[in-house]
């Protein structure tokens, strides 16, 4: 059993190089419970842009670490987030957690 959802990251106003961390911040969470991320599509971006890395599957830690990277601005770029390992046997609780994904300048 999963959930999944897929949505827009827009990078603007970067000075060239940048890159993407994503990490999670629980608030009541079951360590059973896998939360995964992955880039689906570039975006788009003015000549002499790019991107790279982040297009299999990474499971979303609390230490978090390195997503992808690119170069000047990027629109559009497509990131699928997905929650797996949902259960019965889990018993019926909220979980929270919060995904926080960090663009830096390099």
């Amino acid at each position: 059993n999963y959930w999944s959802l897929i949505f827009n990251m827009d990078i603007t106003g970067t000075l060239g190089n940048w890159q993407v961390d994503v990490a999670r911040s629980d608030t009541d969470w079951n360590t059973n419970i896998t939360i995964s991320t992955r880039r689906l599509t570039d975006g788009t971006g003015p000549g002499g842009g790019t991107i790279a890395g982040g297009t299999t599957w990474l499971a979303v830690s609390t230490t978090g670490g390195y997503f992808f990277n690119g170069k000047k601005d990027r629109t559009g770029i497509n990131l699928r987030l997905t929650v797996t390992n949902i259960s019965l046997l889990l018993g019926s609780k909220f979980y929270t957690t919060t995904i926080i994904y960090t663009v830096y300048d390099n």
